[in-house]
């Protein structure tokens, strides 16, 4: 299953996605610090920024993982699927 979006969506990740701007130019990830490169105080300030962004979507997905419709797989008629999770969601 392949997904594309279109590049006028504003895709906001978490580090865990680093390396979708080669894939998605309007994604933003927050910046990663390593052991001879520290943040810098705006870069801090830009990665709080993105979190607080994305916290209601965060928040939503452990909704869904409650109703355990994300966390394992689906077992019901698959034409029920898209239904269901747009009640949860």
């Amino acid at each position: 299953l392949k997904v594309t979006l279109c590049t006028s969506v504003a895709l906001r990740a978490d580090s865990g996605y680093q390396g979708l701007d080669k894939w998605h130019p309007n994604s933003k990830t927050p910046h990663k610090k390593s052991k001879h490169h520290p943040l810098t105080p705006e870069q801090k300030q830009q990665n709080a920024a993105l979190a607080k962004e994305r916290v209601p979507c965060e928040n939503r997905f452990a909704v869904l993982k409650r109703f355990k419709i994300l966390v394992g797989p689906y077992r019901n008629r698959a034409k029920r699927f898209a239904l269901r999770f747009n009640l949860l969601a």
